[in-house]
């Protein structure tokens, strides 16, 4: 990670509160962070028949902020999903620490529809957090903007599953809100992939206070997230 200051842009008066602004708005907003395991209830003695794992280097333009990485464990005869992921930026300002970001969570999935979530964000100190399960017909949240019952078969922002890209709401598991989106395709572009140039497929993910451009390679595998900031900077991730 590069703990030097960031730069200036021209033309953007950058200050470590308007820097903290702008990335607290695009992760609350844009969910960036979606689920680690840590210490909640979801205890789990299945064994799981397969695990796949994203790894993505975290950059704020150009500067390296944190990692994120993905674990999906399947275990199809049953038709059982568990997501766990673990997300750490910090973000320094002329040597001080101006922003720190941790989001941890676990889900539950039976296919592609949400059973169980719980999950913990510390966004520069201020503590979200968010609970819900599936009870008889609906999904039933409690967040920080209150309780919500969501029917039909939920979603969270599940970058890695293809499926997704079928939604037109989906939860947030910062907020707890089921979230409008509309998710259209951008053509085809060629990008650098653990460093082989890849054909990738770019879709955009659009919403209240929702800017994502997400890129899949030929095999439907998630490659690459961007979402813009505010002051016109770009959060970035790049798989490794």
């Amino acid at each position: 990670m590069n703990h030097g200051s960031l730069p200036r842009r021209p033309g953007h008066s950058t200050t470590p509160a308007r820097l903290a602004h702008g990335l607290r708005a695009c992760l609350r907003g844009s969910l960036i962070a979606i689920p680690l395991a840590f210490g909640f209830g979801l205890g789990s003695t299945t064994a799981w028949a397969s695990e796949r794992v994203w790894q993505f280097r975290v950059l704020l333009d150009d500067d390296e902020v944190g990692t994120h990485s993905f674990r999906v464990s399947d275990e199809p005869q049953r038709g059982e999903r568990e997501v766990r992921s673990e997300a750490r930026f910090t973000v320094r300002f002329l040597f001080l620490n101006a922003y720190r970001y941790a989001h941890e969570a676990r889900e539950r999935w039976q296919g592609d529809c949400l059973t169980r979530i719980e999950a913990r964000t510390d966004d520069n100190g201020d503590i979200l957090a968010v609970r819900g399960e599936r009870r008889a017909e609906a999904f039933a949240v409690d967040g920080p903007k209150g309780q919500e019952q969501m029917t039909g078969c939920v979603m969270s922002f599940a970058y890695w599953n293809p499926r997704m890209r079928q939604q037109t709401r989906l939860l947030n598991s910062q907020t707890g809100l089921w979230q409008d989106v509309r998710i259209e395709p951008r053509g085809t572009e060629t990008l650098t992939v653990l460093g082989t140039p890849t054909s990738a497929r770019r879709y955009a993910l659009r919403g209240e206070d929702l800017q994502i451009d997400l890129w899949y390679d030929g095999a439907d595998d998630w490659v690459q997230l961007e979402s813009r900031v505010t002051g016109g900077r770009t959060l970035r991730y790049q798989r490794f």
